[in-house]
């Protein structure tokens, strides 16, 4: 870990450009990890009254 997080100050300090020229891919790569993540706190896709009933109903069986 430590390891990777001197290389990764090493390519901010020593070769921006780099990194800008990947950066929007970066970003769009984090995408889904983020929808991933995000979609767990507000109970999914149709997240209507009902919905959230029955979603809290299946997780405690």
């Amino acid at each position: 870990m430590v390891f990777l997080a001197i290389l990764g100050l090493f390519l901010i300090l020593e070769h921006p450009d780099h990194l800008l020229n990947w950066l929007p891919f970066l970003i769009i790569l984090l995408c889904p990890l983020m929808h991933m993540f995000m979609h767990r706190r507000h109970g999914g896709h149709g997240s209507s009254a009902a919905g959230s009933e029955q979603a809290r109903r299946s997780r405690h069986f």
